[in-house]
């Protein structure tokens, strides 16, 4: 447990880190070169799937039941996440071209993709850590990266350099983890010794076609609306889009992590039979909904000053309609997630790979449709109907698996604390941001828990039922 603790919480640093930074350019460099930075991290973190070629989890899974063999899964890993890494590196050059994109925003996202290659061998350390349930060495190589990425970004900017050596910046923090995980690694897991085995490297990248099929079309999904602004429309429009998106992170953070902590429990409920499988499902949604209901309403009703105090700049309040269009995505999303544990917990991993290729396709058309007349608020469009799709793909299989879902017995409770919460902002909407924030989560939360205790039937209730005790 805590070595999985130890792996979200730098997850969780590394996306916070990066937040830190987009708000950085988004204050010195403004709309445009936002719009250059994200597009260029958005295709560095879809090439990295194809780099890493899904032998993160492999690794991890037959070291775990091998560990004698950690030394020969290390070098073979190694060479191919290499050979992958380049490859993917000319598939990225080759994009580019293919997109005819400025000189600028070609120059950055090829320095990025200079990062696949450390990143890729980062993964090969990551799975023989969590093989082996070493997960704080991941954290000892991410702390110092982060600091530096955040110290760095704001040296560079303040001193007037260009989006180019933020750029480098990411590079060197890649290598930087790279290297401290590789030194722990053989300071206390393995020597290495040199056996390269093509038979062995072939067989281990066919069993890995699965989780690289799934990865990929998942990050090829979570990147189509921004690369099609990219193309359809310009570096200002993506800029305002991905500001707009950025917002949502923390929100998507803390239901992705919640549904991740519960997934153990939801495997365990579904070997127990069905109806045990339903309450923890109900339970877990509730918990998702009591995050995602608020966070919409809450960013949709202060969209504008939330931009602005974020990034600063008038440029980025122009997209509080693009925002306040995104951010009903998080309705579905904590949905999906719920519905998609009770599938991977139930053994339905084929149905997802399905699921998610629908979902691309389906993202695909409707981007090319919106986005062609209506530019970014096309995008928004685009992304919050797919979600909508993807929630529907979801909640049909699940109902059947679960024998049925009452959705309002879930819903209803968050909904009324947060309808409590939107006459409140509608109250104090004219008042400082500084103050309106605060006290809005604080009329929520009273009014949330209030609900959960009178409905529970007594504090101990309470207590059973939501911190399953």
């Amino acid at each position: 447990m805590i070595t999985n603790r130890a792996a979200k919480t730098s997850q969780v640093m590394n996306r916070a880190t990066t937040f830190v930074v987009y708000a950085f350019v988004g204050r010195y460099l403004g709309v445009a070169e936002f719009g250059v930075l994200s597009l260029g991290l958005t295709l560095m973190y879809t090439f990295q799937i194809f780099a890493v070629a899904g032998l993160k989890l492999l690794i991890t899974r037959e070291i775990s039941r091998e560990p004698e063999r950690t030394n020969k899964y290390i070098v073979n890993g190694t060479i191919a996440v290499m050979t992958f890494s380049l490859v993917s590196f000319l598939a990225l050059g080759l994009f580019v071209l293919a997109m005819n994109y400025s000189t600028q925003t070609s120059e950055v996202i090829l320095l990025l993709g200079l990062a696949l290659i450390p990143y890729a061998l980062t993964n090969i350390c990551e799975a023989v850590f969590q093989a082996w349930e070493r997960m704080h060495y991941i954290a000892y190589g991410n702390v110092p990266a982060n600091i530096l990425k955040v110290v760095g970004a704001w040296y560079i900017l303040d001193n007037g350099y260009s989006i180019h050596y933020l750029a480098l910046l990411f590079i060197v923090c890649y290598v930087l983890v790279f290297s401290i995980e590789w030194w722990y690694m053989m300071k206390n897991i393995t020597k290495l010794h040199i056996e390269f085995d093509y038979q062995f490297t072939r067989g281990m990248l066919v069993k890995t076609l699965p989780f690289l099929g799934m990865e990929s079309v998942i990050a090829i999904w979570a990147s189509i609306d921004a690369v099609l602004l990219s193309k359809l429309s310009d570096e200002f429009s993506l800029g305002l889009y991905n500001a707009s998106a950025q917002l949502l992170v923390p929100a998507i953070l803390v239901i992705e992590n919640l549904a991740f902590s519960i997934f153990p429990l939801m495997c365990r409920k579904f070997d127990m039979g069905i109806e045990n499988l339903k309450n923890v499902y109900e339970y877990l949604v509730e918990a998702l909904l009591a995050i995602a209901l608020p966070a919409a309403v809450g960013l949709s009703f202060l969209a504008g000053p939330i931009l602005l105090l974020l990034y600063g700049g008038d440029n980025f309040s122009q997209g509080a309609v693009v925002l306040q269009l995104l951010v009903w995505i998080l309705i579905p999303i904590a949905f999906t997630n719920a519905l998609g544990q009770v599938l991977m917990a139930s053994l339905q991993e084929t149905l997802t790979l399905k699921i998610v290729v629908v979902n691309m396709i389906i993202s695909i058309v409707l981007g090319i449709v919106f986005i062609i007349p209506l530019g970014v608020i096309g995008a928004a469009l685009s992304t919050v109907i797919s979600q909508g799709v993807n929630l529907l793909q979801h909640y049909f299989p699940t109902a059947k698996t679960l024998r049925g879902i009452n959705l309002w017995n879930v819903f209803w409770k968050p909904m009324v604390a947060t309808l409590v919460m939107a006459g409140y902002l509608f109250l104090v909407s004219n008042m400082s941001i500084w103050f309106v924030i605060p006290s809005a989560a604080l009329v929520y939360g009273v009014c949330l828990v209030g609900i959960l205790i009178l409905t529970s039937g007594s504090i101990a209730q309470f207590r059973e039922r939501y911190f399953l005790t």
